[in-house]
């Protein structure tokens, strides 16, 4: 592998991180800003458990969007033609079948009205 193909790689990982490390920090600035919201010990836990509902759902709708994002960036096509290169090249494909044609159970109406051939 090439240096330059290297730092791509490097670079790439790097940026694919951002948006992890992004959700990782400002989760954890908000969980350290609490205390500075609880003023009240009456209202701390009513707040708290308020607060915290908020920054969950806020945490999974940013891990969607991500996991949303990483996956539109996949490209299908080359990762199924890689895969089948794959398969083809370290694989033998062996196939035990056995196929039956059976007939199909009449239903009544068919069977009580039988089809009449008249010459006239």
């Amino acid at each position: 592998m090439t240096d330059s193909n290297r730092e791509k790689k490097s670079q790439k990982k790097t940026s694919d991180r951002k948006g992890w490390d992004d959700l990782l920090f400002s989760t954890i600035e908000k969980i350290a800003a609490t205390p500075g919201k609880l003023k009240d010990p009456k209202e701390s836990i009513v707040t708290a458990v308020d607060w915290m509902k908020g920054l969950r759902e806020e945490v999974v709708d940013k891990i969607k969007d991500e996991v949303a994002n990483r996956l539109g960036k996949i490209d299908w096509n080359l990762l199924s033609e890689k895969l089948g290169d794959h398969l083809a090249e370290n694989y033998r494909l062996k196939i035990d079948a056995k196929i039956e044609w059976e007939p199909k159970e009449k239903k009544a109406s068919m069977a009580a009205a039988p089809v009449s051939e008249d010459p006239e």
